[in-house]
C-alpha cells in the first residue's frame, strides 16, 4: 500500500489542503492520502493553537466529503513531544510494515527540510510531492521530488484564522459550521 502523508497543524483545514491533498491521490502514484494532524509543530511551539480535538474534528468533516481514499490520523497525538516528523515516519514505518509512504509538503517547508530532524533520513528515503507557494522559489530540487503542477496556493490557515469573515469561501461549509458553533477564530 502506497500512503501520502501530509503533515500539518490544519489550523484550520481549508479547501487550499484539500485541493492539494486530491491532487496528489489523483497522480494514482499513492493508495491513500492520510491527513497527520500535529498537535504542535516544533516550528509553532509558542503560537496559539487551537485544541487538537477541534482540528482533528475539523480535518474529519472536510475529508469525510473528498472523493478517493482520504484519512485522517492523530498517530502524532500519542507519541512523544516535539513531534518530529522523521519519528513519526519511522513509528509508522515498523507500525506498518510492507506500506511505502511519501510526503505531500508547500515549498515553504521543502526549502526548510535540510534544517529539520533527521532531514537525511526523509530526504534519502521518501518522495516528496510538493506544491508552490507565494514567495518560495525552488532551485534545488532532491531526488524523489515531485512538483505539482498548478498554481500557487495563495491562501493559508493563518490568513483564515485572522480574516475569517473575509476568507469563508476558503472553508469547507461543514468545518465553517463547525468553526461557528464551537466560536472558534473569533467567529
Amino acid at each position: 500500500m502506497k500512503i501520502g502523508l501530509y503533515f500539518g497543524t490544519f489550523d484550520p483545514i481549508h479547501l487550499g489542503h484539500a485541493t492539494i491533498a486530491s491532487q496528489v491521490y489523483n497522480t494514482q502514484e499513492v493508495d491513500e492520502v492520510w491527513f497527520v494532524i500535529t498537535p504542535c509543530s516544533p516550528e509553532k511551539q509558542n503560537s496559539f493553537i487551537t485544541s487538537k480535538q477541534d482540528r482533528l474534528n475539523m480535518a474529519r468533516l472536510a475529508v469525510s466529503r473528498l472523493e478517493g481514499t482520504f484519512k485522517v490520523t492523530d498517530v502524532e497525538y500519542h507519541l512523544p513531544p516535539p513531534q518530529y516528523t522523521a519519528v513519526t515516519l519511522e513509528y509508522l514505518i515498523n507500525k506498518h510494515q510492507g506500506y511505502s509512504f511519501s510526503l505531500i509538503m508547500g515549498a515553504d517547508n521543502y526549502l526548510k527540510l535540510h534544517t529539520w530532524h533527521k532531514s537525511h533520513f526523509i530526504i534519502q528515503n521518501f518522495t516528496k510531492y510538493v506544491y508552490s507557494r507565494r514567495g518560495n522559489s525552488i532551485k534545488e530540487i532532491h531526488p524523489d521530488t515531485i512538483l505539482l503542477p498548478g498554481s500557487t496556493i495563495d491562501i493559508s490557515s493563518t490568513i483564515i484564522r485572522t480574516g475569517l469573515l473575509e476568507c469563508k469561501q476558503y472553508l469547507d461549509e461543514n468545518v465553517l459550521k463547525y468553526i461557528s458553533l464551537k466560536q472558534l477564530y473569533n467567529s
